[in-house]
Order: C-alpha cells, then sequence, then structure tokens
C-alpha cells in the first residue's frame, strides 16, 4: 500500500516537472499521423498538440466558408427550384408567408393523418391532364400503395397507372412527359434558364419590381429581398392567374440571347441553337420560341401550369394487345403500366402546434 502511494506521488510529480514537455509533439511516436496523406502535411508545420487542434480547427472554419461560398455561387441556379417548384411540396402552408390554410386541414385531421394524403393526390394528379380523356391515352386503372417516409420531412406515394393507347408514340410521349421530373439534367437545363431570366427581369423590369416590393409590404414587411417578390409574384402568376407585370416576349427573348450567347447572331439561328440544346425539353424549347409559338408568355406559363410534380419514375412496361375480335383484327392497341413515386412534405410538429 505504502509503495503504491510512493508510486502514485512519484508519477504525478514528474507530471508537474515534465508538464511543458507533454505538448511538445517530440515526446509522442507520431509514426502514424506522418504516413497519414491527410495530416502528413499538417503534422510538417506543428511542433506542439495545440498546434495541431488548432490547425483543426482552420480547416473546419475553411470547410465551412468554403461551402458557404459555394452556396452562394449556387443559389443564383435554383431559383426556378426555391420560388417555383419546391413550394408547391407543402400544399397546406404558404412557403412565402408561412400562413397554413386550415380550410384543408385541421388539427385533429394532422393527428390522425399527418400527410394529407387525399389532398396531396388530388394536387398531384395533374401530370394524368388530358390522359384519360382523349383520342391518345386511355387510364385504365389507377392503384395507390402506402406511404413511405423518407429520412428527410419528405415521404412519396408509389403509384401504378395503367393505359391503353393506339399508337406507340402516344404512350411514350406520355411516359417522355411524367420522366420530365425524374431526369436531373431536365431540371438543371430549367434552373439555368431561370438563372438568365431572372436576370433580365431584374434588368428590364426594375419599375415594375420596385412597385411590387411596396405592393407586397403587407405580406413581406418592409425591405423585402428582390428574389423572394420575383418569386412570389412568378409562382402567383403561374398557379394563380395573379396579374403578370414582369414576363413579356421582350424578356423571354433575351433571356435566349444571353443563355446561348447569341446576341450577335440571326434570332432564327439563335433559336436553332436554342431548341437542340433544349432537345430533351422540346416542349418548352417552342413554347418559348417566338419564331414557332405565336403567344409565348402564355406558352411559358401554359408549360409549368401542366408541369408534373415532383415524381420519380421507377419503371414502365408496353405491349402490343392483339384483339380476338375480327372486326377490330387491325386495329392497333397497345397497353402500358407505369410505376411512379409522387413526392409530399409530411406535416411538422411545429406546423401542428401552430394550428392548434
Amino acid at each position: 500500500m505504502i509503495f503504491l502511494a510512493f508510486r502514485l506521488y512519484t508519477t504525478t510529480q514528474d507530471l508537474k516537472d515534465n508538464s511543458s514537455s507533454l505538448m511538445n509533439l517530440s515526446s509522442y511516436d507520431t509514426t502514424i499521423l506522418s504516413n497519414n496523406r491527410i495530416t502528413k502535411e499538417v503534422l510538417d508545420f506543428s511542433s506542439t498538440l495545440y498546434d495541431l487542434v488548432q490547425k483543426n480547427t482552420e480547416i473546419k472554419d475553411s470547410i465551412v466558408k468554403y461551402n458557404e461560398y459555394m452556396k452562394d455561387l449556387q443559389l443564383p441556379y435554383t431559383y426556378f427550384l426555391r420560388y417555383l417548384y419546391l413550394p408547391s411540396l407543402n400544399i397546406w402552408k404558404d412557403n412565402y408567408t408561412n400562413k397554413i390554410d386550415t380550410d384543408i386541414i385541421g388539427v385533429n385531421f394532422l393527428k390522425n393523418n399527418p400527410y394529407n394524403d387525399v389532398v396531396l393526390l388530388q394536387k398531384r394528379s395533374t401530370f394524368f391532364k388530358n390522359v384519360g380523356d382523349n383520342e391518345f391515352n386511355d387510364v385504365s386503372d389507377i392503384s395507390i400503395g402506402d406511404i413511405t417516409e423518407t429520412d428527410g420531412p419528405y415521404f412519396y406515394i408509389p403509384i401504378k397507372v395503367s393505359f391503353k393507347a393506339n399508337s406507340k408514340r402516344s404512350f411514350l410521349m406520355l411516359v417522355d412527359k411524367l420522366s420530365l421530373t425524374s431526369n436531373q439534367e431536365n431540371i438543371s437545363l430549367i434552373n439555368e434558364f431561370f438563372y438568365y431570366l431572372w436576370a433580365e427581369i431584374k434588368k428590364q423590369k426594375k419599375t415594375e419590381i420596385a412597385s411590387l416590393v411596396n405592393d407586397y409590404n403587407s405580406i413581406f414587411g418592409l425591405g423585402a429581398e428582390e428574389d423572394l417578390v420575383i418569386g412570389y409574384h412568378l409562382y402567383h402568376w403561374i398557379f394563380d392567374n395573379d396579374e403578370n407585370v414582369l414576363i413579356d416576349a421582350s424578356v423571354l427573348e433575351s433571356t435566349i440571347k444571353s443563355l446561348m450567347f447569341c446576341s450577335n447572331l440571326d434570332m432564327d439561328q439563335c433559336y436553332y441553337e436554342f431548341r437542340d440544346k433544349y432537345r430533351d425539353l422540346s416542349t418548352f424549347a417552342y413554347a418559348v420560341s417566338s419564331d414557332v409559338s405565336s403567344n409565348v408568355v402564355a406558352d411559358f406559363k401554359e408549360f409549368f401550369v401542366n408541369f408534373p410534380s415532383i415524381l420519380s419514375l421507377d419503371d414502365f412496361t408496353f405491349d402490343k394487345v392483339i384483339s380476338t375480335s375480327l372486326s377490330d383484327f387491325n386495329k392497333q392497341i397497345y397497353r402500358g403500366t407505369v410505376n411512379i413515386r409522387v413526392y409530399g412534405e409530411s406535416v411538422s410538429q411545429e406546423e401542428i402546434d401552430q394550428i392548434a
């Protein structure tokens, strides 16, 4: 017992006498650090443990600053997503004002069904517009699966839709429409278009923007950001038929010129190159090209009114049906099935508390 006490005393005393040297890296075996490609460079410029900790803090701060810098660079390319597309995920709350529509959803309903899937499906049915009631495709069956939560605040509902079509082209055009939002490159193209569109709006519509900022004081308060005001105005023009004062043929034409860097080219050539770049979004490309569209503003709006909601196209099948009837033997009928997942945003606890 006396030996243990003496050993503890001498060890403690040694630590006190040599406490300063404990901070020196030379007191430790740093072989592992020197062989690691990440820590090797830091080790070359460090002599104490404090230096390592300080360098680690500096690296973390640099990463945060870099991420913020990259975020700032990317923000202008997300106007479409932030102000027009993603707000529709939360169908019971105005994403601009955070006002919850209690006519659609109430607190008791929220407690029992935090997804409000009935209204969601009604809102998400727009991608079936002009599908079941025209000569091209006929919806024969729709089956809805169970709600599945994702890791974040969103969820999806699997939907299986069966169609009959009178031609292979009709069905493939439908699949093409459904796959618009499944293709990341398509969203990137629209984001790029809106980047240049935003710049042209700010350049050509300064007076109108200033007037809107004043008009929206009651909604956003004094000094609302221009981007927020532009997004709010476009969103409610497209989806709520509010008055449009920001988009006209000149703005759209200038947007295409800036996007394609073709200010010195003949406009017909510029439109040709634009449609070639946006060939996977041909409906949109032709809608905003004034050489083929007589009303580009109306067609621009119509495209986004009918733009599919956020969904993923899982798979589809397509087969020709052989009729057993002699009268219909030569009639071409095709049957297809599409499996998609429709996404929405679940109600948060804060929103439930807000309604309560």
